[in-house]
């Protein structure tokens, strides 16, 4: 793979990394509600002009509704749980759970596509919970205090906005055939940021803009053009001209880059605990796509 497709990459996952120390300084400053409208309702903007200049995508009524259901789901659903979650919980934590997503999108497209899963699967998730209990501070057979307590609640939250994004890359299978990965990621955003304005239409219109500080606006900038419009973009770009393999391997940066920054910027905590679980859970999705490779590589027809 050339150096250029590795730097994508690599800037990619290094943004998604920072992404959780933005969205809690974001928090800081602002309701849940406001993070996410803001976000995905600047993304929406800059997509109608992009679309303005190259002409609007066509779709049929069957995708637009399966892209409105989606886009709510994940860029609305999944960030209320994300948002939700790292008010109880570290950057720190989240960035490293991130590496569940790809065990969880197999996992969704056995249950909504029906696609043949191996029994490793079901191995390395009960060894990615043991990482995910230990990154949650429990104390197995004492009192746990409140603080793991709530850490406990705080990434069980992240965990299952995870099945949302799991679902939205399933889904994204059947819309890419029909339409280009940028203006399918333009539509599913930009009904995030529908869905936002809809449900929080009230606070949305009376709310004093103005009054939001520097650095918020600096937070929710990143999210929007580093995180939504860059790094997505970025991401489909490599995903077309290398193999999955590599671009699955650049994972492995969030937990490392997403870390530091949560040490460096939040001052969070890294206890030998976080670190043991991230190990585990790192290890174990490298066991499981080694597995899959050499099943996948295995099951290629001989010519």
């Amino acid at each position: 793979m050339s150096l250029s497709y590795w730097l994508l990459l690599i800037a990619a996952q290094t943004i998604w990394a920072c992404s959780y120390t933005a969205m809690k300084i974001g928090l800081e400053y602002l309701p849940y509600s406001l993070v996410i409208f803001i976000r995905y309702g600047l993304v929406a903007g800059i997509f109608t002009v992009y679309w303005c200049f190259r002409g609007f995508p066509k779709v049929s009524k069957k995708l637009l509704w399966i892209s409105a259901i989606v886009g709510f789901c994940n860029f609305y659903g999944s960030q209320f749980f994300q948002l939700q979650g790292l008010r109880y919980t570290q950057a720190i934590d989240v960035s490293i759970l991130i590496l569940f997503e790809p065990m969880l999108t197999v996992l969704m497209a056995f249950f909504i596509l029906h696609e043949r899963i191996s029994k490793n699967l079901w191995i390395v998730l009960g060894i990615a919970m043991v990482g995910f209990f230990l990154i949650s501070d429990i104390r197995l057979g004492t009192q746990s205090d409140a603080w793991s307590s709530l850490r406990l609640f705080g990434n069980m939250l992240f965990l299952f906005a995870l099945v949302f994004e799991a679902i939205c890359s399933v889904f994204g299978k059947v819309i890419t055939k029909e339409l280009h990965a940028i203006d399918a990621m333009g539509m599913l955003m930009s009904f995030g940021g529908i869905g936002a304005f809809v449900i929080h239409a009230p606070l949305i219109l009376q709310y004093d803009y103005t009054s939001i500080p520097l650095r918020a606006w600096g937070a929710l900038l990143f999210l929007t053009l580093g995180c939504s419009v860059f790094a997505y973009t970025a991401w489909y770009y490599a995903i077309s001209k290398v193999r999955v393999q590599y671009v699955a391997l650049s994972l492995f940066l969030q937990p490392i880059v997403g870390s530091l920054v949560g040490f460096l910027i939040l001052d969070e905590k890294l206890t030998i605990k976080t670190l043991s679980g991230a190990i585990i859970i790192s290890g174990g999705l490298l066991w499981w796509q080694t597995r899959r490779k050499a099943m996948l590589h295995e099951a290629e027809p001989r010519t």
